[in-house]
């Protein structure tokens, strides 16, 4: 049976995306006040805990994507301000201390906003595809697997050969999950041709 549960998540601003981790026992949100927050279940109450809220970017946050837990507790957001920036926790710090999740990686490789995010299954090993508005989807991985803070461009698809505007370029995309799918697949959508 179907229970529903409120959360006063306290958002500024519209909401543009919830995304649960792995285990269900996570969740975060992002929205045009440009802030992100972390909410944790507690099985005791049956409520959503504030983690933290720190502000994400410096325009609207549109995506979230939570990596494999066999990564750590790494959430990648992406936004208008064409960035996608990389998120771990800071276990040593305090829970809604505003150090508790620490910006480790800035990536601004895109000319324009940034609509969507999604990291690879696990078993591509840690890898982040971001669709931006310039008409690329770009595939990074990171340089120092420990601690995040270099990502390179390891790939790159011209989802709009020779650039595009704002709305012309890609909006949307997802990776095939199973394993056993050959060659490993990424779905794009975007106004002008899906791939």
């Amino acid at each position: 049976m179907e229970q529903e549960i409120s959360i006063p998540v306290n958002h500024d601003d519209f909401i543009h995306d919830i995304a649960y981790n792995f285990y269900g026992t996570r969740l975060a949100t992002c929205g045009s006040d440009r802030c992100i927050k972390i909410w944790d279940w507690n099985r005791q109450t049956g409520l959503w805990i504030l983690n933290e809220s720190m502000l994400g970017h410096d325009s609207s946050v549109v995506r979230l994507s939570w990596a494999h837990p066999e990564f750590g507790q790494v959430l990648a957001s992406c936004s208008l301000d064409r960035s996608v920036r990389i998120w771990m926790e800071q276990e040593s710090n305090l829970k809604n201390s505003t150090m508790r999740w620490k910006s480790v990686s800035t990536l601004n490789d895109s000319s324009c906003a940034v609509h969507s995010i999604a990291f690879a299954p696990e078993y591509r090993n840690l890898s982040l595809a971001a669709a931006s508005s310039d008409g690329k989807v770009r595939f990074y991985s990171p340089v120092e697997p420990i601690t995040l803070s270099n990502w390179t461009v390891s790939g790159q698809i011209d989802f709009i050969p020779g650039g595009a505007s704002d709305s012309d370029g890609p909006l949307c995309l997802s990776w095939c999950k199973s394993r056993f799918a050959s060659p490993h697949m990424i779905a794009i959508g975007g106004s002008k041709g899906n791939h």
